[in-house]
């Protein structure tokens, strides 16, 4: 299950069901954000700063990792 909010309609915890592939695909995703957060940082990220990571950080003008993607 994939779990996100959907806040523009107020729809809170809501889950989708994924392929288990696809699952596999963000976790991956997630250990290489947590480590490129670690080389930049020299720690691995404390759970308050993990809560405020976004899955795609963006490259430019980011020095603490938490500007994602547009």
């Amino acid at each position: 299950m994939f779990w996100h909010d959907q806040t523009k309609v107020g729809n809170y915890d809501a889950a989708i069901r994924i392929p288990e592939q696809l699952h596999q695909r963000l976790e991956a995703r997630q250990r290489k954000t947590l480590a490129l957060f670690a080389t930049r940082h020299n720690h691995p990220p404390t759970p308050e700063e993990r809560a405020h990571l976004p899955l795609f950080p963006s490259n430019q003008r980011n020095s603490d990792s938490r500007q994602p993607l547009s």
